[in-house]
């Protein structure tokens, strides 16, 4: 797909699009989202899932572990 047809498929210009290409820090993220909608493809924003946590090396850690 040329970025002229993503462009026009996403309703934004080849310019902005050539820019986010590049790498572009400020883009709006509203458009991305058309670009990404006009790729087929979908964000998934999920929270990170909590680290286990080893409680004896953490304590171990803390000198506080077991005598």
């Amino acid at each position: 797909m040329t970025q002229a047809h993503l462009a026009a498929r996403a309703g934004v210009s080849r310019r902005w699009l050539s820019d986010l290409e590049a790498g572009k820090p400020t883009a709006e993220v509203g458009l991305v989202f058309k670009v990404l909608s006009a790729l087929g493809l979908l964000v998934d924003v999920r929270p990170e899932p909590e680290p286990e946590i080893d409680l004896d090396a953490y304590l171990d850690s803390l000198g506080g572990g077991p005598q």
